[in-house]
């Protein structure tokens, strides 16, 4: 039988608490009161409500960080596993925002509160996209490139994506979008002999 701890606890029904009321609306009583315990208990765990949010948070995202890696550890041909791995993402933050009211509210409403912990989130994305374009240039199924320059553009290229695709109004061709920009990213749209010409050209 799995032990919580009191600071767990805390955290679980801060994590109402902070989805029901956003960051700005709770305070520390707010948290005590739900949690059925005393401002000073909150205290000894936490020094402010913000260390509350920020244990709310990561709780959250390390959900995603051990589905990720899960991902980027599959045994899959490199290209497969990277766009599976982007799929996969996208599906799972956004089951995240919608089961976890207050990482949705961090996402839309709070950005600068949100950031340190997605810089967090950023690092270890790229160490597993990276781990697959690197296993993928090893075995072949990629060219050899920039390995750094291209990890930050398909991270940037993924999260110019968020926004539509994790806001209510999602739909199927949402999905059919992402899918088609991830075609062009791993593949291209040229034929293959277009790009001995395109280098020419350059």
């Amino acid at each position: 039988m799995e032990i919580v701890s009191s600071r767990d606890k805390i955290v679980i029904v801060a994590q109402r608490v902070f989805g029901r009321l956003g960051f700005n609306k709770t305070t520390m009583t707010d948290i005590a009161n739900a949690a059925k315990r005393g401002r000073r208990t909150i205290y000894t765990h936490f020094k402010s409500k913000e260390d509350v949010y920020e244990a709310v948070i990561e709780k959250e995202v390390g959900i995603l960080n051990e589905e990720l890696k899960n991902i980027s550890k599959e045994n899959t041909e490199a290209p497969i596993r990277l766009k599976h791995y982007i799929l996969r993402r996208m599906i799972t933050i956004r089951n995240l925002l919608n089961y976890h009211e207050a990482l949705k509210k961090a996402f839309f409403e709070e950005h600068s509160r949100f950031a340190c912990i997605r810089k967090k989130f950023d690092d270890k994305e790229y160490a597993y996209i990276h781990a697959i374009l690197r296993d993928g240039i090893e075995k072949g199924d990629f060219i050899n490139l920039n390995e750094e320059l291209t990890v930050k553009n398909i991270m940037i290229t993924i999260k110019a994506f968020e926004m539509p695709y994790f806001k209510d109004n999602y739909t199927k061709d949402n999905e059919k979008q992402l899918n088609n920009i991830l075609d062009i990213l791993l593949f291209g749209i040229c034929q293959p002999d277009m790009k001995d010409k395109i280098n020419y050209n350059k």
